[in-house]
């Protein structure tokens, strides 16, 4: 699972400007005064002035922790009849393209069901090596007899879009995934996090260290807001 950095738009005095326009001022150079502002308008969730920061990602994952990404966007698209929603995202289609990979946990990755948490895990793994390996093998059982068919499909003929149906959730596409600063930072809050799925977290992670070096002030910011909360 990986997140690379491809391009960003906009910067830390982007996001004091974008907040300054209500005034009609405009800056060229940051500085403190910048910085005292944006610490303002993210401690008092004034969040719109860091939706004016763009940054494009480039993200390999299985689909299921693609399902909890799809939430972090920005942007829209109109058509002709109405409003269509917000898109921040284009995947790989397995319309055109063969799925080839799969996620491929380790047996030691394999955690319990958390006893209250519905959605959730427990940081311990199963009991055993023998319930490991057990579930390692159930696991690979299932993701080889669907790409089995998956591939047999293709080889009688039948039509990608189609034969990719008995495709698992564990099958590793890609996308291109621009957000907003805001959205980005939310993603960290909400997915690098105790309670997130432990797959999904390794990605937020990925996030932070790219914020650091393109907008730090508003990040160091975003995390102070973030220590408040706690």
């Amino acid at each position: 699972m990986l997140i690379t950095y491809k391009d960003h738009m906009g910067d830390d005095l982007r996001v004091a400007n974008a907040a300054r326009v209500s005034f009609a001022k405009w800056k060229e150079e940051f500085d403190i005064g910048d910085a005292k502002l944006i610490r303002y308008l993210v401690s008092h969730h004034h969040d719109s002035p860091l939706r004016h920061i763009v940054f494009t990602f480039h993200v390999e994952a299985p689909e299921f922790v693609f399902r909890q990404l799809y939430r972090h966007v920005v942007g829209s698209a109109w058509t002709p009849v109405n409003f269509a929603g917000h898109f921040g995202w284009n995947e790989k289609s397995l319309r055109y393209v063969d799925a080839r990979e799969h996620w491929m946990p380790e047996k030691e990755t394999w955690r319990k069901q958390h006893p209250t948490a519905k959605q959730g895990s427990l940081q311990e793994t199963l009991d055993d090596e023998k319930t490991q390996e057990q579930a390692v093998n159930a696991y690979y059982d299932a993701v080889g007899t669907a790409f089995n068919a998956y591939a047999r499909l293709l080889e009688l003929g039948v039509c990608r879009e189609q034969a990719r149906a008995v495709l698992p959730l564990a099958t590793i596409t890609e996308a291109l995934w621009t957000c907003s600063a805001q959205a980005a930072l939310w993603l960290i809050t909400l997915r690098d996090h105790d309670h997130a799925q432990y797959e999904i977290r390794v990605l937020a992670q990925q996030v932070t260290p790219i914020l650091e070096k393109h907008i730090p002030v508003t990040l160091h910011a975003w995390n102070e807001f973030r220590r408040s909360l706690s």
